[in-house]
């Protein structure tokens, strides 16, 4: 049975609309993820499998709600002014705060890392922003909008940690399987013992667990009723990270950084 109206409602929504609007928010996020350069219709078709004709629908009617924009001298997509509005009215009362956004800004810039902001969305870890120190070594790192298990990853792993021990192992129990095909370099057992890890020092160490020679540290951050919304991350070469004085330096400013941010957030 559905939680809410709005579930309800999408339960008797039909599979080729249901399906249309998926495909329209996959689109919008390889067009994010072009940056710059933009995306074009051959590449983003072949991502999708869809033919040319279908992505170009689809990207028509994005066109349309401003949610992209194309110039016809490439043929290539941007993200539309249209998104960004979006964007912006999204962030009232929420993480992303010109306050906000400009404290994790400066973490980045005093640590010398990439800092992430995440959100909470069920059973998984959503990134909505990253902010990049002026000089960054090359490492692989996620990009705005991937999703990730809650557990796995810095972020994931911080927010996992953060809820009760009741909704944590719900959470395993419902993406079990997806980590046990995706992420092998996690398992149940680790993500508990990294729970616990968690718990006791304050903040999260993610070990490699996403990309390899890729490592992070997270702390959650709750709402003013307590309520766990997100999370606060660092991501680095592993490296750099290896030394236990590191990792408790960062570990205090991401801490010392998420409780000023939580404070700032709605009940």
């Amino acid at each position: 049975m559905a939680e809410n109206q709005f579930e309800s409602e999408l339960d008797g929504a039909s599979p080729t609309g249901a399906q249309s609007v998926d495909r329209a928010m996959q689109l919008l996020r390889l067009i994010g993820d072009a940056g710059s350069a933009g995306a074009t219709l051959q590449s983003m078709a072949e991502a999708l499998a869809l033919s040319k004709p279908t992505c170009r629908r689809l990207l028509l009617a994005l066109a349309r709600g401003g949610m992209v924009e194309q110039t016809h001298h490439n043929n290539r997509y941007w993200l539309g002014a249209g998104l960004f509005a979006l964007a912006n009215q999204a962030t009232t009362g929420h993480v992303m705060s010109a306050d906000i956004r400009r404290q994790v800004q400066d973490l980045a810039s005093v640590c010398g890392e990439t800092c992430f902001l995440s959100v909470r969305r069920g059973n998984f870890g959503v990134i909505v922003d990253r902010f990049d120190p002026i000089t960054v070594d090359v490492a692989k790192r996620a990009t705005r909008g991937a999703e990730y298990p809650l557990g796995v990853g810095a972020a994931p792993l911080a927010i996992f940690s953060a809820i009760s021990a009741t909704d944590a192992e719900d959470s395993l129990n419902a993406n079990d399987g997806l980590i046990a095909r995706h992420f092998r370099r996690a398992s149940v057992d680790k993500i508990l013992m990294a729970r616990q890890e968690t718990l006791d020092q304050g903040y999260s160490l993610n070990r490699g667990m996403v990309f390899d020679g890729t490592w992070g540290l997270g702390v959650a951050l709750r709402s003013r009723s307590g309520r766990v919304v997100g999370a606060l991350s660092i991501s680095a070469k592993a490296e750099k990270l290896l030394s236990t004085t590191r990792q408790r330096e960062l570990g205090d400013r991401l801490i010392r950084s998420a409780s000023s941010i939580s404070t700032e957030l709605p009940a």
